[in-house]
């Protein structure tokens, strides 16, 4: 073997050792995908025009964690009252802001640290006496806890069911609802967005909080350490 034939074998085990190293790293540092679902939820989550990144407060935490856990994570936004229908199937791998309910836990498993607390809030326009709702709205999926219904007199209310806050609040201005209910950050996120707050106001109702959760599909948290997503979420939510 003459000298530019050692010399090119002696180039090419190089090459092939950088490969070999190259691919070793990138099996250690290969993400897992994530799929998670929720619900356009603003300020929480924030999905825009097609072509933008949904984004929110709670999806703030989320990228930070999966950052830390190498997670490729995708977020979907599913209507809520479709999304409650998917819990317990393996359609997506978690979900997030939702709350925590007994029968809700033979279906998916819980962190122990919520996202945000929910309020609920009643809104009304400005003009109009909160004392006398006969037609009330709420979001499609979403309940009005007893003790608000009883201490804001809304139980003799005719209540109608819409997909969004977004149609609320135009049926709201519109006249066609007396007041609605929904998350009270939620909504007054929305008046700001729009312009409105000096139309409408907002009660926020104290007695009743509603934590919420990332979940994660029993089939997933087989693939995940769920102690250390505790320990996280512990260590970096306020």
């Amino acid at each position: 073997m003459n000298i530019y034939s050692k010399s090119f074998s002696v180039f090419l085990c190089l090459i092939f050792a950088d490969l070999a190293q190259s691919q070793d790293v990138g099996e250690v540092t290969t993400e897992k995908k994530i799929r998670c679902a929720t619900t356009h939820y603003p300020p929480f989550a924030i999905f825009e025009t097609p072509g933008h990144e949904v984004r929110g407060s709670d999806v703030t935490k989320l990228r930070k964690l999966a950052i830390d856990f190498n997670w490729n994570m995708k977020i979907d936004n599913v209507p809520w009252s479709r999304l409650k229908l998917m819990l317990g199937t393996s359609t997506y791998d978690c979900y997030f802001s939702l709350g925590d309910f007994p029968y809700r836990r033979e279906l998916i498993n819980y962190t122990d640290y919520p996202l945000h607390v929910s309020r609920y809030g009643l809104f009304y326009r400005k003009d109009f006496a909160p004392k006398n709702i006969n037609n009330l709205g709420i979001v499609r999926g979403i309940r009005v806890p007893e003790s608000m219904s009883l201490s804001m007199h809304l139980a003799s209310a005719n209540v109608s069911e819409f997909p969004s806050n977004e149609v609320l609040l135009g049926m709201l201005l519109k006249g066609r609802l007396d007041a609605f209910v929904t998350n009270s950050a939620s909504g007054k996120y929305l008046l700001e967005q729009t312009g409105v707050e000096n139309s409408v106001s907002v009660d926020t109702y104290d007695g009743y909080a509603l934590p919420t959760f990332l979940v994660f599909s029993k089939h997933f948290s087989k693939e995940i350490n769920l102690e250390e997503v505790n320990a996280w979420l512990k260590s970096n939510l306020n």
